[in-house]
């Protein structure tokens, strides 16, 4: 449930960084719920953000691609890389897209009318996704940290903007002021993306995901003995309809095809750091790398396995109807309204999440890292 496991995070994401303009949300005290930043200066800091964001993203593809550093120099940057191109593909809406902020409020409203007078107990996945509404936080909050702190170190390390620099092409130490701005400006461009990217992923990815699994067991615990209790079953999975509706807005088109395509990305390419190149990289800096590729495999387990558990549930609901309902009869209005009950599906781009899509993605992801040690052998 949103309010129960959600809200609490989201309002500490949005009162904590507001302040920096990193997203073009708020929360509103007043309303209790989430608005747009009312100022037009935070609204073009933001927009600033995501442009510099995407110059970086490309200035650093185009460094790995075209610099004379060694293969391997390029292979352990390409992660990096792969973290700034999934952070900005979570975040980018140049127009400031509302549907997310919609999607958040929906559920907010609905499980007020949904938990009135009824006491809710965490079910497991609320309980596990608590967790990881910690871990994904704190992975945003130490990213940055430990980056700026090797490269504290190692200041001249691609892809990282000091590397693009006259001083480390020709072998010379940076300055001390040119090293400090290099750590500035990577600790912020390192912290936006990480901060807005787990903005998106916890409060509205996995979200809309956990709450609609959440609302078929609670579906599933009513009874169903009566017309007048089946039809409010049918008018309730209806609703869930419109959730599931607003959360396919709101993902399917950027959140998710950023993670079938970035979490992968980064699970392979620092899966093969760590096992290859791990000769390569100093113990503190090599700490980043297991880190990143923990948080990937988790993140893509958790996000597509919860995705295809609410199209299997919602299927399973329909089918148990169908067969075992006894006030259906075979004419009824409530038959024909069954019949016309899909299942509820979470979206990425023109398909869904299925039972079998979490199997293929690890497969993906495996044979991907298998090809990658068998090539660079």
């Amino acid at each position: 449930m949103f309010t129960i496991t959600f809200l609490a995070h989201l309002k500490l994401h949005l009162q904590h960084f507001k302040r920096f303009a990193i997203l073009p949300f708020i929360w509103d005290p007043k309303t209790q719920r989430v608005t747009y930043v009312t100022s037009d200066y935070v609204r073009f800091i933001n927009k600033m953000q995501m442009a510099s964001h995407f110059l970086y993203v490309v200035l650093q593809c185009v460094m790995i691609l075209l610099s004379p550093y060694s293969s391997t120099t390029k292979i352990i940057g390409l992660v990096f890389t792969c973290v700034y191109a999934t952070g900005l593909g979570l975040r980018f809406s140049w127009d400031l897209d509302p549907v997310p902020m919609n999607l958040i409020n929906s559920m907010i409203d609905y499980e007020c009318k949904l938990l009135k007078g009824t006491t809710y107990n965490k079910t497991i996945p609320d309980k596990m996704m608590s967790l990881v509404l910690y871990l994904v936080g704190a992975t945003a909050i130490c990213l940055p940290v430990c980056c700026v702190l090797v490269l504290a170190k190692f200041p001249c390390a691609p892809p990282f903007v000091g590397s693009m620099l006259s001083y480390c092409k020709s072998g010379m130490d940076l300055p001390i002021l040119i090293r400090i701005t290099v750590l500035i400006f990577e600790f912020v461009m390192f912290a936006q993306a990480c901060i807005s990217a787990a903005f998106y992923v916890n409060h509205v990815l996995f979200s809309g995901i956990i709450c609609l699994w959440d609302y078929l067991r609670l579906l599933a615990d009513r009874q169903t003995n009566t017309v007048e209790q089946m039809d409010s079953s049918l008018k309730m999975y209806r609703e869930f309809r419109i959730i599931e509706i607003i959360n396919s807005l709101a993902c399917s088109k950027r959140l998710f095809p950023t993670c079938v395509t970035g979490f992968p990305a980064i699970q392979f390419s620092s899966f093969y750091v760590c096992l290859k190149l791990h000769e390569n990289i100093s113990w503190p800096a090599f700490g980043m790398f297991p880190m990143l590729y923990v948080d990937a495999v988790f993140l893509t387990i958790v996000i597509f396995t919860a995705a295809s558990r609410v199209f299997k549930w919602s299927e399973d609901q329909l089918i148990e109807w169908k067969q075992n309902s006894l006030v259906i009869t075979r004419k009824s209005r409530l038959r024909k309204t069954l019949n016309s009950l899909p299942s509820l599906k979470i979206r990425m781009g023109g398909n869904f999440v299925d039972t079998l899509t979490p199997l293929v993605i690890q497969d993906f992801c495996i044979r991907t890292s298998v090809s990658m040690l068998l090539l660079f052998q």
